[in-house]
């Protein structure tokens, strides 16, 4: 099957990345470029009138952009990517039905729509079309994924974010979903297992640092899978690309450059507790 050809929203070097990579893992962060939105648009408002215009138009053109980068055939995303868009998508919907019930309230239950409300109902669109898209991506559950996705979840754990995960994992309202983790075991299996050269497209600075310090445990064993997996992995860079619709696309990290010895040493002290994985 050919990819879907994707119209002007998404600019060359991105298409050039969506055609050229082997495979291409999306994460939920590059669906909109416009960092808090939902706090101070979604939650801080009581009336349709009361969201800005300029900031839901470019909202609009994210998740356009963030839609049709899921058209790709080489394009994948986990099912906790499908979750969260899912998320995202009912809470646009949940705030759509209360500015809805306030805007009528002491009227005939008829009213002319802004432009912002609009807007709103767009983006909760958008949110549906992703998600479905989304839902529909392949997925991986072979014996050597799972075994990858244990050691990034263990590796991360050790490493000096770990603060940040258990704030993550302490959210009353939805819980932590592994992501970000799940993402990298997902690049590494592709590469190591399925010897194939992709990347990352993202926003979130904790994938790097994930797969930066899964990379330099992989270095301190000593084992024939671990030297197995970081030759395979040579061959077959993974890259992490940031991406953003208001920003141009660039390079963040590959995995061709080594670790750096300091690095290395540094996560041989963690490195018992890995042997049984492999």
């Amino acid at each position: 099957m050919d990819d879907i050809s994707i119209g002007t929203n998404l600019s060359p070097s991105i298409r050039n990345v969506l055609e050229l990579e082997d495979y291409v893992i999306c994460d939920t962060s590059i669906s909109v470029s416009e960092n808090s939105w939902c706090r101070n648009q979604i939650y801080e408002t009581d009336r349709f009138s009361q969201l800005d215009l300029c900031v839901l138009q470019r909202v609009t053109k994210s998740l356009s952009s963030f839609s049709e980068i899921l058209t790709y055939e080489k394009v994948i995303s986990l099912k906790e990517v499908s979750k969260e868009i899912k998320r995202a998508r009912e809470i646009v919907r949940e705030k759509i039905c209360f500015l809805e019930s306030e805007d009528s309230h002491g009227g005939n239950g008829r009213y002319h729509k802004s432009k912002q409300e609009v807007l709103l109902h767009k983006i909760r669109d958008l949110y549906h079309d992703s998600y479905l898209r989304a839902r529909s991506s392949p997925r991986f559950k072979q014996t050597e994924c799972r075994a990858l996705e244990k050691l990034v979840l263990q590796s991360s754990e050790e490493t000096s974010s770990r603060e940040d995960h258990l704030r993550k994992r302490n959210s009353k309202k939805y819980p932590y979903l592994y992501t970000d983790e799940k993402i990298v075991a997902l690049s590494l299996y592709l590469s190591s297992v399925e010897d194939k050269k992709g990347c990352i497209l993202t926003r979130d600075k904790d994938i790097r640092l994930i797969l930066l310090h899964t990379l330099n445990y992989l270095h301190s064993l000593r084992t024939y899978e671990a030297k197995g997996i970081l030759k395979r992995i040579s061959a077959n860079p993974i890259k992490i690309y940031n991406y953003s619709e208001n920003c141009p696309l660039f390079l963040d990290f590959d995995s061709s450059d080594r670790p750096s010895n300091k690095s290395r040493r540094a996560s041989r002290r963690d490195s018992y507790f890995m042997g049984s994985i492999f």
